[in-house]
C-alpha cells in the first residue's frame, strides 16, 4: 500500500518551483485554482509586482499589500470594491504627506484612521484638526496618544 502522504504532488512541485524561482510563468501550468493563487503570492511575496494582482482571485487584497508594502498609495486607485480601496488608502497613507487620499474616504471608521496613521507618520497630532466634527477630531487625538503610547513601549 503506498502512502500518498509523503508523496509530492505534481502541481505541489509546480507551486514550490514558483516560489522558490520568483517566476509567474510556473505558477500558470497550474491546474488548480487554489494551487495557482498560492504560488502566484509566494512569487508577489518575493518580488512585489503588482501585474501579478490581476492573475490572483482576490485582487483588492493584493493590491492592499502591495501598496502597503511599496509605500505605494495610487495602486489603492485599482481596487474594484470601495470598502477596500478606503482600508488601502488609510493604511498606506504613510507613503504620502497630505491628506488628499484621507478625504476621499467614506468610510468613517477608515476616514478617521488615516488621518491618525498620517498624524503618526508626521509625529504630529495637528493633522487631527484636518477632520469635519469635534467627534471625530477627538477620536483621532485619542487614538494618536494611544498608539503613540503603545509604540514607545515596544
Amino acid at each position: 500500500m503506498k502512502n500518498s502522504f509523503f508523496k509530492p504532488s505534481r502541481t505541489g512541485c509546480f507551486r514550490d518551483l514558483g516560489e522558490k524561482a520568483a517566476n509567474q510563468n510556473v505558477c500558470e501550468v497550474i491546474k488548480g485554482v487554489e494551487d495557482r493563487d498560492d504560488c502566484f503570492w509566494g512569487v508577489l511575496f518575493k518580488t512585489e509586482n503588482v501585474v501579478l494582482c490581476d492573475s490572483i482571485r482576490s485582487r483588492d487584497t493584493c493590491y492592499n499589500f502591495v501598496a502597503s508594502s511599496k509605500n505605494e498609495i495610487e495602486i489603492c486607485n485599482l481596487m474594484d470594491n470601495k470598502d477596500f480601496r478606503d482600508e488601502c488608502y488609510a493604511i498606506s497613507i504613510s507613503a504620502k504627506d497630505s491628506p488628499i487620499y484621507c478625504e476621499t474616504i467614506e468610510d468613517s471608521y477608515w476616514y478617521r484612521q488615516c488621518f491618525t496613521n498620517l498624524a503618526l507618520q508626521k509625529q504630529d497630532n495637528s493633522v487631527c484638526e484636518s477632520l469635519d466634527t469635534t467627534e471625530d477630531k477627538s477620536w483621532c487625538y485619542e487614538n494618536y496618544e494611544l498608539r503613540k503610547n503603545m509604540v514607545k513601549r515596544r
